[in-house]
């Protein structure tokens, strides 16, 4: 029964999934290209299209061996299983240039370290991008090191390989947040915009806020500042609600209307995840001036 629904897999999924072609020797029968094909798409990886030939698959005492042609580079693969086979094949087009997209692109991944050879604007946010057109990963700037090679930090990842195309991300960023305290049934209703490109971590603001403190209405609008930490800076883990997050912190200077013109501060600080590359999520803590502190919630997105 395995073998039939592998065999279907085999025989409808490539046909409207994949682009490169895979072709096979004679030798090698269907139920044979039904396990191998999985095991070469992956690590194909979605990246540039490729010429591959399968010349070789088979098992003797207990050891898998795959022999392929790629783009005319013979590779020749040895395994106990199949487990293995498929990750030693990964391992081996994980830098395969042939496979790299044109124009800017990652040249190298290992874990949190992300570098690319082509000389990118320091101040920008990048999304990494498959073949397919699909954003994979958001990337920031970190720093060059001794050899001239761009490091990315990652903010945000679905997948991320070696040979990915880079295109500019986003500059901006609009938030909407309400937060409201649980003794007095102080509350708030916010809307910023910042500005998350140009000085990395540090982020310039313009918010309007509702406050309802009391018995009394307050109208402002701000500015401000934050400072925000991406936390896969610290750890190097998969782990999504670490990889794809930060902690911030954050001041604004308060102006607007309430018993009559009125001015004050405000301040922030909690957690951020991003989500699929463009939508974020904050949890924190905020006060100021007119409302006591309170646990605030907000949605934004990045354009």
């Amino acid at each position: 029964m395995r073998k039939i629904l592998a065999l279907i897999l085999f025989l409808f999924i490539p046909s409207f999934l994949a682009f490169s072609a895979i072709s096979y020797d004679v030798s090698i029968g269907f139920d044979q290209r039904a396990v191998i094909e999985p095991m070469i798409r992956h690590a194909l990886g979605n990246r540039k299209d490729a010429d591959v030939k399968v010349e070789e698959f088979l098992e003797k005492d207990g050891i898998f061996r795959l022999s392929f042609l790629l783009e005319g580079k013979e590779y020749s693969i040895s395994a106990p299983d199949l487990d293995s086979l498929g990750r030693f094949l990964d391992n081996a087009l994980l830098l395969e240039e042939s496979l790299f997209l044109p124009g800017e692109h990652i040249t190298y991944v290992n874990g949190n370290i992300i570098a690319c050879k082509d000389n990118l604007p320091k101040g920008n946010l990048y999304y990494a991008v498959d073949g397919e057109g699909k954003k994979k990963a958001l990337l920031c700037f970190d720093r060059v090191n001794s050899n001239g090679i761009n490091l990315l930090r990652p903010l945000w990842v679905s997948s991320l390989l070696a040979g990915y195309a880079i295109e500019k991300g986003p500059s901006w960023a609009l938030d909407v947040t309400g937060a409201s305290t649980l003794q007095n049934r102080d509350f708030s209703v916010s809307a910023s915009l910042k500005q998350i490109s140009w000085l990395r971590n540090f982020r310039p603001s313009l918010s309007f806020a509702f406050y309802r403190s009391g018995n009394v209405n307050h109208y402002l609008g701000g500015i401000g500042a934050e400072v925000r930490a991406p936390l896969s800076g610290l750890f190097n883990t998969r782990f999504s609600m670490i990889e794809d997050a930060a902690v911030y912190a954050g001041v604004s200077l308060l102006l607007g209307y309430g018993l009559g013109f009125e001015w004050g501060a405000g301040y922030t600080f909690g957690y951020e995840q991003i989500l699929f590359g463009r939508m974020y999520y904050r949890i924190g803590y905020m006060g100021s001036t007119f409302i006591n502190p309170a646990l605030g919630i907000s949605m934004g997105v990045m354009f």
